[in-house]
């Protein structure tokens, strides 16, 4: 449902919150949410543009959040890389939910659901509760610093 960018995209916002406040580098990023380097430089920076990470150059540079963890829902994130509006169309290309099909219907209520969750859980959230869910983005155990992309 969400496309791979965005959830890269999650992977690395998580991450970096975890640090709470730690600039973090790129290549820490990369290895500890195995996400490739080369996108990860190209994710990273639309998610500084767009004011939700702070990134610095150079030996002691990296990556921290720009806006506290609270304040940034996981469809700010997801919709800086994909159409969430694409939620709402057919999953088989065919014409936008009409409600003529049963799986239309099915499919625009299972949507509802998913934007609802974008839109109303947060990053702190992620953080809170994933331990719960078996999720683990923890800090590395070594402080790795250099460039940010």
């Amino acid at each position: 449902m969400l496309s791979q960018t965005a959830i890269y995209a999650l992977r690395i916002i998580g991450y970096v919150a975890a640090q709470k406040g730690r600039r973090v580098s790129g290549s820490e990023i990369s290895t500890q949410m195995k996400i490739p380097r080369n996108f990860l430089s190209k994710i990273s920076h639309t998610l500084s543009r767009s004011g939700l990470l702070d990134a610095t150059r150079g030996v002691n540079g990296g990556f921290v959040l720009a806006r506290p963890a609270a304040s940034i829902s996981l469809a700010d994130v997801a919709a800086l890389f994909m159409n969430l509006g694409d939620l709402d169309r057919c999953f088989l290309g065919l014409d936008d939910l009409d409600g003529e099909c049963c799986m239309h219907q099915e499919w625009a209520l299972l949507m509802a659901h998913v934007r609802k969750f974008l839109a109303t859980r947060t990053v702190d959230q992620i953080l809170d509760h994933g331990a719960d869910c078996g999720l683990s983005i923890e800090p590395a155990s070594t402080s790795s610093q250099g460039e940010t992309q």
